[in-house]
């Protein structure tokens, strides 16, 4: 595995270029290496209807390989893969980000054409044109990554358990770049596009009766300094900022600070579903919907002294249902009061409930007048906002 890992430092990502065939290309033969049964398997999909298939156990592999050849224009051609035994071999050209050209596939044929006893295949991503309209004796077809993914996968039972990690961490990142494994549906996972159209519904009317419930949080001064957005979000977007991990509801922001391109403080009353942000809560112990009011502080610095002096100046709500929480990447401090929504009662006015569970946590916070000396103590820390962007600044 050392040497895997020399092979791989090669690739690592550079900012003039994308190495991520080479990385995938070095994983990929490493499997095949270590684990005979995914390299047969492998085989047996590149090869079949051949005249014969190699036996796994005598196949070598090599990655970027040089051609030796007599012709000038076929000598030293980098090869990405090549699978070899004494009497048959097979090469692979890998193209996940790139393009093959047609002259690229026609000098690897005829240097194929040099033994005779060289087949030659390309395995994608995406789809390849200049593949798919060869049709050379010695081209055994292209062949998609995700297909064999998938034939990875239903073979991983074979797969040795000292070599099971390698094959789940090359399907994991094969499932990364867009060509991995696509699980099949279970029964009841069949029913959630209603499911889900159902609760969001729900979830949208009540949202839409809390918005127009919800008393202001501060005196004007500091209530001017807190932007106020009501928002219905049907799904986690990386476009939507904080509507991202799956909230539904009512927040105020502080501005967004134009040096940094983020905000520093937040306050959040609705409802919360999976995925999570790791700027979020932790999540429930069934990672279930949940009804939410939450004050979120990123300090500056020093997260664990500012968690103390929150702890402090917040004692006697966190003797009423609220807690003083991390964010699952430690980074942000959430004063919160949290309930599954399963804890509600399943009757007619569990509607109500719910609203009043929010109602009266927005309430207590307001009442305590805590969201205004949370914001100042934030304020306290970052200075001032800058008034203009500034050079590298993010818009």
């Amino acid at each position: 595995m050392s040497n895997l890992l020399v092979r791989l430092a090669k690739f690592r990502g550079r900012p003039e270029k994308s190495s991520i065939e080479n990385f995938f290309t070095e994983l990929v033969a490493e499997l095949w290496r270590q684990e005979k049964a995914i390299l047969s398997v492998t085989l047996e999909t590149l090869l079949k209807g051949t005249e014969g298939l190699l036996q796994a156990e005598h196949v070598g592999v090599r990655t970027q390989a040089r051609t030796c050849s007599r012709r000038p224009e076929l000598n030293g051609l980098v090869l990405d893969l090549v699978l070899e035994c004494p009497a048959f071999s097979v090469i692979i050209e890998n193209k996940v980000g790139s393009t093959l050209t047609k002259g690229q596939l026609e000098r690897y044929l005829a240097y194929a054409e040099e033994t005779d006893r060289t087949k030659v295949a390309v395995i994608s991503r995406d789809r390849c044109p200049v593949a798919e309209e060869c049709d050379h004796r010695l081209f055994r077809g292209p062949f998609f990554w995700s297909d064999l993914a998938d034939v990875w996968w239903a073979r991983r039972q074979s797969v040795s358990n000292r070599h099971r990690y390698l094959l789940e961490g090359v399907l994991e990142f094969m499932k990364e770049q867009y060509m991995g494994v696509v699980e099949p549906f279970e029964q009841e996972e069949l029913r959630a596009p209603d499911l889900w159209s159902s609760f969001s519904r729900k979830m949208h009317a009540l949202v839409e009766r809390l918005s127009r419930r919800l008393e202001p949080i501060g005196d004007p001064g500091n209530e001017k300094e807190l932007d106020r957005k009501d928002f219905y979000v049907t799904g986690p977007s990386p476009e939507r900022g904080l509507n991202e991990p799956g909230l539904i509801g009512t927040l105020w922001s502080s501005p967004v600070d134009k040096l940094r391109g983020d905000r520093d403080f937040w306050y959040f009353v609705g409802f919360a579903y999976p995925p999570y942000r790791t700027w979020w809560l932790p999540p429930l112990p069934e990672k279930e919907p949940e009804a939410v009011a939450a004050v979120g502080m990123w300090p500056s610095a020093d997260v664990g002294r500012f968690e103390d002096q929150i702890r402090t100046c917040t004692g006697p709500l966190l003797a009423s249902e609220f807690r003083l929480d991390l964010s699952e990447n430690q980074g942000c401090v959430i004063l919160c009061r949290r309930r599954p929504l399963r804890e509600f009662p399943a009757e007619t006015d569990s509607a109500s409930r719910i609203i009043e569970f929010l109602e009266s946590s927005h309430r207590t916070l307001v009442t305590s007048g805590l969201i205004p000396r949370l914001h100042e103590l934030i304020r306290q820390q970052r200075g001032p906002l800058a008034t203009s962007p500034q050079k590298d600044a993010v818009p």
